[in-house]
């Protein structure tokens, strides 16, 4: 038994180191994804940022365009004599 002892020691360290790995490189990988997530979240956020101030721009754009039809509807009421309303 006692020629065993120090295998079962140097199992039990190599079990141990194993598992120590495992786990920690296990925490790390998720802290990696994490960080990925995080990263693809970021670039979403800021692309659709990106898509509201145009789509903004373009209802301004057309806002402008009904109001500049609205004005020039009314001057051919005037000019054929028809009530504005």
């Amino acid at each position: 038994m006692e020629q065993f002892t120090p295998f079962i020691y140097d199992v039990l360290k190599i079990l141990i180191g194993g598992f120590l790995a495992w786990f920690l490189r296990g925490r790390i990988n998720s802290l990696e994804v994490a960080e990925k997530e995080i990263k693809l979240y970021r670039e979403m956020v800021d692309d659709l940022s990106t898509r509201l101030k145009e789509a903004i721009s373009s209802i301004r754009e057309l806002e402008e365009k009904v109001e500049a039809l609205t004005t020039e509807l009314s001057k051919y009421k005037q000019l054929n004599g028809k009530s504005i309303t």
